[in-house]
């Protein structure tokens, strides 16, 4: 691939990563307007945390394209601001130690890295 063509293929790369990362934004706004999370399901946030951390850190450990790291990290953040107005809103600590989850696949990707498919 020529550099002009990979030039735009990461650009893209990068505005689908931006796309993915305020998709939640009116949301999260919402949320911090009422000051509640009322409505809001918790369960599925923290589904999507795991899910946003075990790719956001594979994807670092495997080498992947720096758009495709960005969009992970992008993931790992807007869901660890819902964990924040969670406990926030609710008064519920708990969902402060969802805010570690990132760090379980960092830390199983080097103590055993060949679990991390290549």
């Amino acid at each position: 691939m020529n550099s002009d063509a990979q030039f735009y293929v990461y650009l893209a790369g990068y505005f689908a990563s931006l796309c993915y990362a305020i998709q939640y934004a009116p949301q999260a706004w919402l949320n911090w307007r009422r000051k509640s999370v009322k409505g809001f399901n918790t369960t599925g946030i923290m589904i999507k945390l795991v899910g946003a951390s075990y790719f956001a850190v594979n994807s670092a450990l495997n080498g992947e394209e720096l758009p495709v790291i960005v969009y992970g990290a992008f993931n790992i953040a807007q869901h660890l601001i819902f964990m924040f107005q969670f406990t926030m809103f609710t008064g519920r600590r708990i969902f402060l130690l969802y805010c570690f989850i990132p760090w379980i696949p960092y830390v199983c990707g080097l103590l055993w890295p060949e679990t991390i498919g290549r």
